[in-house]
């Protein structure tokens, strides 16, 4: 038997005796579905802002038409949304570009902030089916699926600790009124749980824009994480360090510009750039000498920065000397700071800035000009200092950031987070299928998680694979899921 998730207030019934629905291909686990729809994609949600990578607005997700009409009917499905929204459901921001984003729907505020439950299957025509049999970033080899069966978690624990975690942010979030957040977050956690807890091997699909891969693993808190066994035994995972750095030295070899190859078709697939196979437009990064990487690139010191996993930390020591950092942070939280803020910063656009949204004034309210955009900040202030301190530093890796970027700023994501997967997945990840299958791996983005009695050898596969693709051996950080437990407070 198959479960879908909706709105515990939600009773279809009831709705149809006020809104009649007119015309056939009706039925309560169409509607159903839509629902759980929803809440599987707003698990993608920002925790902070909850705006969807794919929209602008917040709490709306994207509504994939070739996952609906596979499940509801290409003759009927439109008029499923239709009526959803008519019986006041569901809305839509209407709000599209074909071939990039589908619409947007979000719950109304009758429903979003209701707990959910599960309710089963009745109708043949609708089947829950895994991510895999819809058209998304790539396939998922079984032998990831298997590994998930035999997961489990301290149920009990677990719900204690979002409980504690809802009623320290709730009294906050009331003051700033911002209570929609919390409430979305802890509905969200709730269900992911029921999903790792009852049927985890469903929820796996790979995104088309990274072609990452994800599952309950990827989207655990990592508050969570030492809760989790595999055959009661406590599992651990391997970290390549500063991953999307580290994967721009993929950049700069001249072969991998072009589609050649099957790393290459699955990495420049959909991405727009100018003059991409022109040799004067990337012979600058490109330039051949005794190591496949250009020599600029080892001038400037950044191959062995990213290759030893230092490069964040050189930036602190670097930052250290400015007026970058405020007084009373500790070692650990600039070193974060640093991070964080250079990824946001590769992956933002610094020529375009998009409108930000108020939640005092209603969802889908732009700010005016008296507030700044948020990827402007990125880019001015304090947070300018870094920025021009890495183009600086590394000229030509920032050269390369801005070319990628040129036609569309979020190529540069894409690109890296391809790399990555491609790096993990189908190289380190096959690797181990082929000569240890009997290790359960489960990806997680950079990391490659295993129990702690295979951790050892998945590092050392890991490592060799990377480096046969990328010609240079990356560095790798260990770490058990009980480290992950320090920190949690449970309720009593």
């Amino acid at each position: 038997m198959k479960y879908l998730y909706i709105p515990q207030n939600l009773n279809v019934s009831e709705l149809l005796l006020v809104y009649p629905y007119e015309g056939a291909g009706f039925h309560k686990d169409k509607v159903h579905f839509i629902c759980n729809t929803i809440y599987i994609s707003s698990l993608q949600l920002d925790p902070e802002t909850l705006i969807h990578p794919q929209k602008n607005e917040p709490e709306f997700v994207p509504l994939n038409s070739y996952i609906i009409k596979k499940h509801l009917g290409n003759r009927y499905y439109k008029r499923i949304i239709e009526w959803m929204q008519i019986a006041g459901v569901i809305m839509s921001d209407n709000s599209y570009q074909t071939g990039i984003t589908s619409k947007g729907i979000r719950f109304t505020d009758a429903y979003k902030g209701q707990m959910h439950v599960k309710v089963p299957v009745s109708c043949k025509n609708i089947l829950y089916k895994s991510y895999k049999n819809v058209k998304t970033g790539g396939k998922i080899h079984p032998y990831f699926k298997k590994w998930y069966k035999l997961l489990t978690i301290d149920e009990q624990q677990a719900r204690s600790f979002i409980e504690s975690e809802y009623k320290q942010s709730y009294f906050t979030a009331t003051k700033n009124k911002v209570r929609a957040n919390v409430l979305q977050k802890r509905r969200c956690y709730h269900m992911l749980l029921d999903n790792f807890i009852y049927i985890p091997e469903e929820h796996l699909h790979r995104d088309e824009s990274g072609k990452r891969l994800f599952s309950v693993i990827t989207s655990l808190p990592k508050k969570l994480r030492n809760l989790v066994r595999y055959n009661s035994e406590e599992l651990a995972q391997t970290d390549i360090s500063n991953s999307q750095l580290f994967f721009t030295l993929y950049l700069f070899k001249q072969s991998n510009w072009y589609k050649t190859s099957t790393n290459n078709k699955y990495i420049w697939d959909t991405i727009q750039l100018q003059h991409l196979n022109s040799l004067s437009y990337t012979n600058m990064w490109c330039q051949s000498t005794e190591s496949p990487y250009g020599k600029e690139i080892q001038d400037t010191n950044f191959q062995n920065l990213v290759a030893s996993g230092a490069i964040y930390d050189w930036l602190v020591e670097k930052m250290d000397d400015t007026v970058f950092f405020s007084d009373g942070l500790d070692y650990d939280k600039r070193r974060t700071l640093i991070k964080n803020l250079l990824l946001r910063q590769m992956y933002g656009d610094c020529t375009a800035y998009k409108p930000i949204y108020d939640f005092k004034r209603g969802a889908g309210k732009q700010v005016t000009k008296i507030k700044e955009a948020r990827n402007r900040q990125l880019y001015t202030g304090k947070n300018k200092i870094l920025w021009e301190a890495f183009n600086e530093s590394f000229p030509v890796v920032g050269s390369l950031y801005r070319f990628i970027k040129h036609c569309d700023y979020t190529n540069l994501a894409k690109v890296l987070q391809r790399i990555e997967s491609f790096a993990v997945i189908e190289t380190a990840c096959m690797n181990i299928a082929k000569e240890r299958p009997d290790i359960p791996i489960w990806p997680l983005h950079d990391c490659i998680v295993t129990t702690v009695s295979h951790i050892d050898t998945v590092d050392e596969i890991l490592l060799r694979s990377v480096e046969n693709m990328m010609g240079i051996r990356p560095h790798t950080k260990i770490k058990t899921w009980s480290e992950y437990g320090n920190d949690r407070v449970i309720a009593a």
